[in-house]
């Protein structure tokens, strides 16, 4: 005997089951996508969000630095101004000991048979006028002039005999520390 197996319900079953699953699987496909979407996008934005926050925190410290930057700017413009000046106070006290200098210079210069009667002092240089007892004292006394520290080489502009063992003379003596404009340079007369 035969037994008489029905199976069709078991075929209609797994088919009704079949369907459901891909039902479920169209369903879900876009659901799960929507989800993954969802979930890129949410990423997305907040790794925009971050980068925005980075952005900003860049931009805050990039204004820190720039303020910084235009302070150090604003410091070296007045360390220089201020060393200008030191400068020119540099340079007015140099100058300031310079006639003194030239005094000092002078004063060891002058032999004992040479009489000074005028200095000028102009434009870089010192007129000298004087009297002498002999040729040899003026000789002398130039070549004082000439290794002194404050003077240059001199010149002897021109020596006339006044009288019996007396020469008057007149030295051009170039000053060490001038400029030649003559700034600051005019003494006494």
């Amino acid at each position: 005997m035969t037994h008489a197996v029905n199976l069709l319900p078991w075929r209609a079953e797994r088919r009704r089951r079949e369907r459901l699953r891909v039902l479920l699987l169209i369903a879900g496909a876009p659901l799960l996508a929507a989800l993954v979407a969802g979930g890129a996008w949410l990423q997305l934005a907040a790794w925009q969000s971050a980068q925005a926050e980075r952005n900003d925190y860049l931009e805050r410290a990039i204004g820190e630095v720039e303020e910084r930057l235009d302070e150090v700017t604003r410091l070296r413009e007045e360390r220089e101004r201020i060393e200008q000046r030191m400068a020119v106070l540099e340079g007015l006290v140099v100058r300031r000991a310079q006639p003194l200098r030239w005094l000092n210079g002078l004063v060891d210069a002058v032999p004992e048979a040479v009489v000074i009667d005028s200095l000028r002092v102009h434009q870089g240089a010192m007129e000298v006028v004087g009297e002498a007892r002999a040729n040899d004292a003026i000789s002398l006394f130039m070549n004082s002039l000439e290794r002194a520290a404050a003077f240059r080489a001199p010149r002897l502009e021109f020596i006339e005999e006044t009288g019996e063992d007396a020469y008057r003379f007149r030295l051009h003596v170039p000053l060490r520390g001038t400029t030649g404009t003559g700034e600051g340079t005019d003494g006494p007369e």
